[in-house]
């Protein structure tokens, strides 16, 4: 187990911004998972991207459909982020 960022949010600059049909997204703003959340959105294994995507959608402010525009680089940042949330580096 890694060193836990223990940060309470972290913004997250996108490389590839997203036109969405209200604004552009540019950067997230991440925050840290609970308890509450990985109830709300269960990932069942490794291999369950659609309820990863449901719960990072969750810990960025995002509605899914939003999310899966995102570029995959971008979508890799996110999921390093949540690792390093959990102490998985």
């Amino acid at each position: 187990m890694g060193k836990i960022d223990t940060r309470r949010e972290v913004e997250i600059s996108l490389d590839f911004p997203v036109q969405l049909p209200d604004r552009i997204l540019d950067r997230v703003v991440m925050r840290r998972p609970k308890l509450s959340d990985l109830l709300a959105a269960p990932i069942r294994d490794t291999s369950d991207l659609d309820g990863e995507m449901r719960l990072y959608a969750r810990l960025c402010d995002l509605v899914p459909d939003e999310l899966q525009e995102l570029d995959m680089a971008d979508y890799e940042k996110i999921q390093k982020q949540y690792l390093l949330f959990r102490g998985q580096d």
